[in-house]
């Protein structure tokens, strides 16, 4: 078994941007995320289950894949809904007003 180490980026540059994203298709616009082709919607979401988008690319060695998540919980707080982008070893968290 590996250890490991909690951090937690507060000073990125991303902090404070903002995106967008259209539920149907799970495009996200503005370049928060950067440029993600093809998302799968996984879950459409609901009062009880966040919404689901992944995107999956091929890695240049065998058998890999590149897969980045979103996941935007259902229900809100104060008008604001949690969301996770996990990319990597990237991890972005934050809320949504929609």
């Amino acid at each position: 078994m590996r250890g490991a180490e909690l951090t937690i980026a507060q000073d990125s540059p991303r902090v404070g941007q903002e995106f967008a994203v259209v539920k149907k298709t799970g495009e996200v616009i503005g370049d928060v995320m950067d440029s993600l082709g093809k998302p799968m919607v996984i879950a459409s979401g609901g009062e009880s289950n966040p919404y689901k988008v992944i995107w999956k690319k091929n890695a240049a060695g065998k058998n890999g894949a590149f897969v980045d998540y979103l996941s935007i919980e259902g229900f809100a707080k104060d008008g604001k809904k949690p969301f996770g982008f996990f990319s990597g070893s990237l991890l972005m968290t934050g809320v949504c007003d929609q």
